[in-house]
């Protein structure tokens, strides 16, 4: 099938090239700047990736069919599917208003078990640097509710059942 990757600077170079696995027909469709080197351009040219620099008018297809691409001032671009990475940032400040650290890409940097450097806090889903897929979201939810119920537990023992004290003693 004929791809389009829709995005800019190094995701738009990446995810472009990671398509080679499934097409060897992939443009990349930067809507303006492309934002990339000379040295990712050559790489593109390289790979006999396409480049379109020209600003996205529509899409095009039919159904849940993609057709084409069309360009403000440009010829229409025939494609079967359009893939995108145009980036994202967190919606609001409370993860840096809790003493959350970030990572250089602006997610919330965490742990392998999914916490936080804030002690009882997990984080999970498109905050978090992993793939963002629903289904890797899916799995850092249950990997985060399994530490999360474990740490409560240790809270709770810790908290009920003071050094010295049996279970028969505690309130």
């Amino acid at each position: 099938q004929k791809l389009a990757v829709l995005g800019r600077g190094r995701a738009g170079f990446d995810l472009a090239r990671k398509l080679l696995s499934w097409s060897p027909d992939v443009t990349l469709c930067t809507d303006g700047a492309s934002g990339l080197s000379r040295r990712e351009k050559a790489e593109l040219e390289r790979l006999r990736i396409g480049l379109r620099r020209e600003p996205v008018e529509r899409l095009e297809g039919r159904g849940s069919t993609l057709e084409s691409v069309h360009f403000r001032s440009a010829p229409v671009l025939e494609r079967d599917a359009l893939f995108f990475t145009l980036g994202w940032e967190l919606a609001s400040d409370l993860a840096q208003s809790l003493g959350c650290r970030l990572t250089r890409h602006g997610c919330i940097s965490t742990g392998a078990r999914q916490q936080a450097d804030v002690p009882g806090l997990w984080v999970v889903g498109d905050a978090t640097p992993d793939v963002q897929l629903v289904v890797v979201a899916a799995a850092e939810g249950a990997k985060a509710a399994i530490h999360l119920h474990e740490w409560m537990l240790e809270q709770d023992l810790a908290h009920n059942f003071p050094a010295g004290r049996t279970a028969l003693e505690a309130p």
